[in-house]
């Protein structure tokens, strides 16, 4: 299991320096505020909250959809349909919207509508990375909150703990590298310390750290084909399995411009066979984490067509 897993918040008291901010989410549901719009960077929180928040109530239905594979008006007057006629054995229902952003135009009229007067069981909760690409009637009707990046402090105590409870030897040098190249995510910082483990100084651990950034994979594909071809594999395979578990988290938009774009791309275009070894073996190694991710998605059918076609590589 990867830190990113293991030590996901389930509970407002798992929240890593959130205290202010879940303080206000809490007010607002005292106060009867059942639409929620979570904005913010990438890496700080926003699906986290939404998770927890649908979870407060015991034995909920959660229904999470992405905005850009759910984005025609039908589709949302469909989900909107199927939530208040449908006859469920759950007391609540929470409905997550990741990158919300995405909808069309006659998609938010029609969640417009549904955030106007939702049944007393049913919670809308919204996250974008752009929050200015959202309807201001949509902001009106919801409690919206930003996130940003937590300190220094709280997320260096955070990975220390962490360090400490899984027994990792990791010097204190390399945690402050960690902390200062996750810009306040602790998203970021579990990915940085999963890569960094068994480093031996805080040069390594830079390599490694550069090798799995979440926000552009197709580097740090770029960079263990490199040191795979200059013959240091143990590096490129190192830095490949550190980051594979980012495939997971990621948005599908991001994932395009990745690694798997990329890989799945270089089949048609690459002809050195090298090249083409290596990018098999990628793909072999993504399929897992993609299919877990991505399962609404007909991009898992594009890698499944890759490995496919690289099989004989």
């Amino acid at each position: 299991m990867s830190l990113l897993t293991k030590y996901r918040p389930q509970t407002p008291d798992e929240l890593i320096g959130r205290e202010k901010e879940w303080k206000q989410v809490d007010a607002a549901l005292k106060n009867g505020q059942q639409s929620f719009l979570f904005t913010g960077p990438a890496g700080m929180g926003k699906t986290t909250f939404s998770y927890v928040l649908a979870n407060l109530h015991e034995n909920t239905r959660i229904i999470e959809i992405d905005g850009a594979s759910y984005s025609k008006v039908d589709q949302i007057r469909e989900l909107v349909d199927s939530i208040n006629t449908s006859k469920l054995t759950t007391n609540h229902t929470a409905v997550i919207i990741d990158e919300v952003q995405r909808l069309s135009s006659s998609a938010f009229d029609a969640l417009l509508k549904a955030l106007e007067s939702p049944p007393a069981d049913v919670y809308w909760i919204l996250a974008t990375t752009e929050v200015e690409k959202i309807p201001k009637t949509i902001q009106q009707r919801c409690f919206t909150l930003h996130l940003n990046g937590i300190s220094k402090t709280q997320l260096t105590d955070f990975i220390e703990d962490v360090v400490e409870q899984e027994g990792l030897d990791v010097a204190e040098d390399v945690i402050d590298l960690v902390v200062k190249t996750s810009e306040g995510s602790p998203r970021q910082a579990l990915n940085n310390l999963q890569a960094v483990q068994g480093c031996e100084d805080r040069k390594q651990a830079s390599k490694l750290i550069g090798g799995a950034g979440n926000t552009d994979v197709a580097t740090a594909l770029r960079r263990a084909y490199k040191a795979y071809r200059q013959g240091d594999e143990d590096f490129a395979f190192t830095a490949l399995d550190s980051f594979l578990p980012l495939l997971q988290t990621i948005d599908v938009d991001t994932l395009r411009r990745s690694t798997a774009f990329e890989a799945t791309n270089a089949i048609e275009s690459v002809e050195d066979e090298q090249a083409l070894q290596f990018y098999a073996i990628v793909l072999r190694k993504m399929l897992p984490p993609l299919a877990h991710g991505l399962a609404r998605s007909d991009f898992v059918d594009r890698i499944n067509q890759a490995v496919e076609e690289l099989q004989n590589v």
